[in-house]
């Protein structure tokens, strides 16, 4: 790990340092690595779930002094407190400079964290963090690492739908998203340059009419099938998406998506693309307050 505070950008190095690894649809993995720490005070970390800055996920990490503790962010320096603990304790002291091995798993709403192939804790989280896998530490010192190995962990990892082939007519609904960098057909869409939504398999394209949501044959200057937005920004937060110009938006409920110019009880009026999966989702990284991601999807 890098061993003084970088030059600032983004994130103002509130909590440790740290490598990112993976991609930001991961939601069921195990990871482990040999951490080596050079003071007491020091922590080795992983995590699962995080964002880029690590300030949400699912993070456990062992001091030199042999505490431990799970979290919903990253790790803060010794002057810093955790406000997202979800559990803590001790283990055998590690000892400074000596290698250990530890693990996290994280599987739905559980965890289970290993410290040196014996179970820790299996404790209940929140399934709703999702994102990559992680190592890191507490502090700006040289902390060691070895021997990291990423897999998959759990039974989500071939998906499945209930929803019809989509045709012509379909109805545009919302539904939890599927995880781990997977989707299933009913989710898939495509962003086209003229700002329709293309709904990959049918080839058919997003259309509001006649107070319907639903999937029509794609006719490029059709203004019930332009929906507009910030064509860069959609990649990387949540934004509005405007029917052509309008103040109608695309928003959402679960189960429910419709044009609107006032938002669902309970629900949402921003989406975010994400690229690898071509998932249009409620969030970019997570908002408690919104629950589990839900996209939007071409299913009946």
């Amino acid at each position: 790990m890098v061993p003084a505070t970088p030059i600032r950008w983004g994130n103002h190095a509130y909590n440790g340092a740290m490598t990112l690894i993976g991609m930001k649809e991961w939601q069921d993995i195990t990871v482990s690595i040999d951490v080596k720490v050079p003071l007491n005070n020091a922590s080795g970390c992983i995590a699962t779930r995080v964002n880029r800055e690590w300030v949400n996920g699912v993070v456990y990490c062992i001091t030199g002094s042999g505490n431990w503790s799970l979290a919903y962010t990253g790790p803060p320096p010794p002057i810093g407190v955790y406000n997202t603990t979800v559990a803590n304790g001790t283990v055998r002291q590690p000892g400074i400079g000596k290698w250990f091995t530890m693990s996290l798993t994280t599987i739905n709403n559980s965890a289970v964290m290993k410290y040196n192939n014996e179970v820790v804790a299996s404790i209940p989280i929140r399934n709703i963090d999702y994102g990559f896998a992680a190592f890191g530490t507490n502090l700006w010192y040289h902390v060691e690492y070895d021997n990291l190995h990423i897999s998959k962990a759990g039974d989500n990892w071939s998906p499945t739908s209930t929803c019809k082939k989509a045709q012509i007519g379909t109805p545009i609904t919302s539904k939890p998203c599927t995880s781990n960098g997977l989707s299933t057909l009913d989710e898939v869409f495509f962003l086209n340059s003229n700002y329709q939504i293309v709904h990959v398999d049918s080839g058919l394209c997003v259309e509001f009419s006649n107070n319907t949501l639903a999937l029509q044959p794609c006719v490029y200057k059709s203004t019930a099938q332009r929906f507009n937005y910030g064509y860069t920004l959609i990649r990387r937060q949540p934004v509005p998406i405007t029917l052509n110009y309008t103040n109608l938006r695309l928003v959402g409920a679960p189960d429910l998506a419709q044009v609107s110019s006032e938002t669902p009880k309970g629900g949402w009026n921003s989406w975010c693309y994400f690229p690898n999966t071509q998932q249009l989702r409620n969030q970019h990284d997570v908002e408690p307050n919104l629950g589990y991601p839900m996209c939007l999807s071409a299913c009946e």
